[in-house]
């Protein structure tokens, strides 16, 4: 009896040792990838991966914390900033990049707002993986579909911008590839892909947009996908990522399959109506 009870604790133990080796080496690597791999968003990136991989392992939650910024987007009427530095726009109509214009116009609004929605989406791994500590929701998962976001940017607008309101985001983001040359849209990117979709046929539906009918339009009618947002001088505006866990309680609650992923860009005022919890990013 001893002796099978001895041989089941080192059992145990070399299980929980492979654990812990494991967590310390995808820490490591996490944390190397991130420091080597220089800009903001990619740390971003490494750290958010770092955390889905971690979460799937026995004991992994909250070991990791993600490393990623809100980003803060201001438009003048000559320039843009983000996070307080000038940014560099590439001006579809000049076709060349410019730090400084002669008014601001829908091209130039639509361009930042675009790449910061792509940004978003692939700061969160393209809604691909599971990225968030599943623990607090087990409780809201057996009765609702919470939603959690994640706060990507807040966009605002200066007095000094005379020109307004701005419109037609959706089309830009249709019309225009990622990366001049390239065969992929703004739109194809973070709408087409194939993220993690459990309440939405995927294909043929498209659950970017199934997801805006049925979560956003239906609560506000006056809100579409060709329309949202109409950017005004005197409101302010997010990019979010958002989780959605799934509608019916299953019997492994913690399955992986168990949410939806989107990305969008929505009025300020809205995100009370689309997020039962909001989170900043971790890094200032």
């Amino acid at each position: 009896m001893k002796a099978k009870l001895k041989k089941a604790m080192i059992s145990e133990l070399v299980i929980v040792i492979v654990v812990v080796l494991t967590l310390v080496l995808v820490v490591f690597v996490g944390q190397l990838r991130a420091g080597f791999e220089g800009t903001d968003r990619d740390i971003c990136k490494s750290s958010v991966s770092a955390q889905a991989t971690v979460m799937n392992l026995p004991y992994g939650e909250g070991i990791l914390q993600t490393k990623c910024k809100t980003y803060n987007v201001v438009f003048f009427d000559g320039r843009v900033e983000i996070n307080g530095k000038r940014q560099s726009i590439y001006d579809v109509n000049k076709k060349q990049v410019v730090t400084n214009f002669n008014g601001l116009t829908n091209d130039i609004v639509n361009q930042v707002v675009a790449e910061e929605l792509r940004w978003c989406w692939y700061q969160y791994l393209e809604g691909k993986k599971y990225v968030f500590n599943r623990q607090p929701w087990i409780a809201i998962l057996k009765t609702k579909q919470p939603r959690f976001c994640v706060l990507c940017d807040e966009i605002s607008f200066d007095s000094s911008v005379v020109a307004f309101p701005f419109t037609g985001l959706y089309d830009y983001t249709k019309m225009h590839d990622i990366n001049p040359g390239s065969s992929k849209t703004y739109y194809s990117y973070y709408a087409e892909g194939e993220p993690i979709c459990t309440d939405y046929p995927n294909p043929p539906i498209n659950c970017w947009e199934s997801y805006f009918a049925d979560q956003i339009t239906s609560k506000n009618p006056s809100l579409t996908p060709q329309n949202t947002p109409t950017f005004n001088r005197d409101e302010k505006y997010a990019v979010v990522f958002i989780m959605r866990g799934k509608k019916d309680a299953k019997a492994d609650i913690l399955s992986e399959s168990d949410a939806d992923f989107f990305s969008y860009v929505l009025p300020f005022s809205e995100l009370s109506n689309q997020c039962d919890s909001l989170r900043r990013g971790s890094v200032s």
